[in-house]
């Protein structure tokens, strides 16, 4: 599991002024440097269980086009 080390990089921080920010998930004002809490999430809510998930199958299917 990925865990983000900062609240600018979580999906619920929201940026309002130079350092600060809030956070939208709990309603309370933030600080972009510190340290995300345990409720943090990443930006973009893609997963990949393994490896095997990313790897082609040996065998992919062709399909013929006609007309070229």
């Amino acid at each position: 599991m990925l865990k983000l080390n900062s609240c600018r990089s979580c999906r619920y921080y929201q940026p309002t002024g130079r350092r600060g920010g809030m956070c939208q998930l709990l309603t309370v004002p933030v600080r972009s440097d510190w340290k995300a809490c345990s409720c943090s999430a990443l930006p973009f809510g893609t997963k990949i269980n393994s490896a095997s998930s990313i790897i082609q199958k040996p065998n992919p299917e062709l399909i013929a086009i006609g007309g070229i």
